[in-house]
């Protein structure tokens, strides 16, 4: 077949079907089931799970200046998604918050997206939808309950013999070499690119008005996609070609954190390069892409984390974006300290395999400028989709030396990055951030020529907050949880 696509007239999936949570079990990383429960009932939330079935296009990409084409049509795909919306339509915002699951620890988590920006979503009477979407993830569901996620799974519509080998995927090539369990999506079972078309046709739901829909009798007015990753081919390849019945878009906004070497296709496609134009194209709607420190480079042990390279701010009309740096960071950043909305310890029981991790801060000196810009850019993105108001811009980018993505930062003569949001951690430091997210304390005689005593250390702190607060970097909420820490500090 092999037919580039043009304009797709996206519908809502082909069928959507509640689950009664109280008889069929509870939701997989559902909010009552995090690792640190939230009770959305004290918000006057609820959550809903529904199975989700439908059609989908095979797509390649074989010519960075053409869009994808169509390799096979109207193949099957079954998977879930997970609601969370105010219980009185009243109080809903008209957005809806959609995200990816994550499938890096083997059973689907939110925390890149919903653990970054819940107390935005609940405080503004957003909505927010996750979905699952990789392999490893839909065999978890089936794994931990057959009978009610049995029919989970996107199957490759070609006959065993015609799949080839898997592209090549940096990422599960350094894994399987130090024998570490990363083997998510690249079972020849599984078909990755039915991903695209699933995603539209799902949010499709979600924004029209028909009874099966989830937000039946809420005024849906806009959808962003939000969280990490997987976002860099459905901006480049697939945004400006599908459309609504109405012409309008079918997803009015994307927030994306880490945004990754590149992205797969198909099960057979090579992984995009970390320069591939591919990764980088803007689209006919807001993009705001937030990386840290540490996925602007080749860092090990992870020396295939790098993001894709730098996309060029614009606020013109198919050229919408926005490019954001945090110096001090790195990909360990992604989930908060404070709250983790990882599946419970129960749940990786019953799917056979230990706790993911230990709870608790790894040092009590925790950047948490991730979460708090991340948050933030949320904010300013609904601002951006919904009232036409920009967000900010940063001033300058993180200074390197070397060839991209081996390269080497440039450090001031506190030992921190040079260029980026400048945030407090940097700006008034207690020590230098290394590229893993590890602050190395300066001794007690170097601080103290920096600062008076912990008075000063602390006020130097909440005026840099504020700083960002008023230069729209942060909510001002943010103010009294930079400045508590830097009161808990031992002096």
């Amino acid at each position: 077949m092999n037919k580039h696509i043009e304009k797709i007239i996206v519908r809502p999936t082909a069928f959507s079907r509640k689950f009664d949570i109280e008889k069929e079990g509870p939701v997989v990383d559902g909010a009552s089931r995090f690792e640190d429960p939230i009770d959305l009932s004290e918000y006057g939330y609820v959550e809903e799970e529904y199975l989700i079935r439908g059609t989908a296009n095979v797509y390649n990409w074989p010519n960075t200046h053409l869009p994808p084409v169509i390799v096979n049509e109207d193949c099957p795909y079954c998977s879930r998604i997970v609601v969370r919306k105010p219980a009185d339509p009243e109080r809903f915002s008209g957005i809806i918050a959609f995200e990816t699951f994550n499938g890096s620890f083997t059973i689907d988590h939110c925390n890149a997206g919903w653990g970054q920006t819940f107390e935005e979503i609940l405080r503004s009477g957003d909505a927010w939808v996750g979905y699952t979407k990789d392999g490893n993830c839909l065999e978890s569901l089936r794994i931990m309950d057959p009978e009610k996620y049995g029919e989970c799974m996107l199957p490759n519509p070609l006959p065993e013999e015609e799949r080839g080998d898997t592209g090549w995927d940096p990422m599960l090539e350094y894994f399987n070499q130090h024998g570490l369990p990363f083997v998510f999506q690249y079972d020849s079972a599984y078909e990755r690119s039915l991903v695209f078309d699933m995603v539209f046709q799902m949010v499709a739901l979600l924004k029209c008005r028909e009874e099966r829909s989830p937000f039946f009798g809420y005024d849906v007015k806009k959808a962003v996609m939000i969280g990490i990753n997987d976002f860099n081919s459905y901006i480049g390849g697939f945004q400006d070609h599908m459309v609504l019945p109405d012409g309008s878009p079918v997803i009015d906004g994307y927030l994306m954190y880490m945004s990754g070497g590149g992205g797969w296709i198909a099960y057979n496609e090579d992984m995009f390069g970390f320069t591939d134009p591919r990764c980088s194209r803007t689209c006919n709607v807001p993009v705001i892409r937030v990386e840290t420190a540490g996925d602007m480079r080749d860092v090990p042990p992870h020396p295939f984390w790098a993001c894709l390279w730098r996309c060029p701010d614009g606020d013109e009309k198919g050229h919408e974006s926005r490019w954001y740096e945090i110096p001090g960071l790195s990909v360990t950043a992604a989930f908060r300290q404070d709250v983790s909305c990882f599946a419970c310890p129960e749940d990786y029981e019953r799917r056979g395999i230990g706790e993911r991790r230990e709870k608790g801060k790894t040092f009590a000196y925790w950047n948490q400028m991730n979460w708090l810009i991340y948050s933030a850019a949320y904010h300013n993105l609904k601002l951006w989709i919904t009232e036409g108001i920009l967000p900010p811009r940063e001033e300058s980018e993180l200074q390197f030396t070397g060839m991209y993505p081996k390269v080497e930062f440039v450090l001031d003569e506190t030992g921190n990055h040079v260029g980026g949001i400048r945030h407090p951690y940097v700006e008034v430091p207690l020590g230098r951030w290394t590229d893993h997210a590890a602050c190395e304390l300066y001794p007690e005689e170097v601080r103290d020529r920096m600062y008076r005593d912990h008075r000063e250390y602390v006020e130097k702190v909440r005026a840099c907050a504020e700083r960002m607060v008023k230069e729209r970097w942060i909510l001002p909420e943010a103010v009294k949880i930079l400045t508590d820490q830097a009161e808990e500090m031992k002096w």
